[in-house]
């Protein structure tokens, strides 16, 4: 059985992404809309998520440095440095996505099908990408 769909608050939230490549990005842009206090650590970025206008660190992660975040995602490229990330965050009571291993995932990122008043998120297991994508964009062609 895959994860709850679920629709959570995010306005006002600290979210964390570790990490500064096209994953971080996508997972960033996906966010942004909904209004999270987000942050980037990461020592270098693409141009594509420094254009996003979020407030970067530039710098690696540090154990022990998280405080309090609500989300936290990491999307280093070190699995074993995601795995730490992730272990932190629990640690610290918030919800961890590690982008290395879908088994070490609290929560998935959906596709996603928007409109103005209407938020479809669909998602699987973590191991059906494409046709969880196929999903959405059926559901766009449908109904927004």
């Amino acid at each position: 059985m895959g994860k709850f769909p679920m629709f959570v608050e995010l306005a006002g939230r600290q979210v964390l992404i570790f990490g500064g490549g096209t994953v971080a990005c996508r997972r960033a842009s996906s966010l942004l809309p909904f209004g999270p206090e987000l942050r980037v650590i990461a020592p270098a970025v693409v141009p594509e998520l420094e254009a996003l206008g979020v407030p970067i660190s530039r710098r690696s992660y540090v154990p022990g440095e998280l405080e309090r975040p609500f989300l936290v995602l990491a999307a280093t490229d070190d699995p074993a440095v995601n795995a730490a990330i992730a272990a932190e965050a629990r640690a610290k009571g918030a919800w961890a996505n590690n982008a290395s291993d879908h088994r070490d995932c609290d929560f998935f990122f959906p596709a996603l099908a928007l409109s103005p008043e209407l938020t479809v998120g669909i998602t699987g297991t973590g191991e059906n990408h494409g046709r969880v994508k196929a999903a959405a964009e059926k559901i766009r062609e449908l109904v927004l």
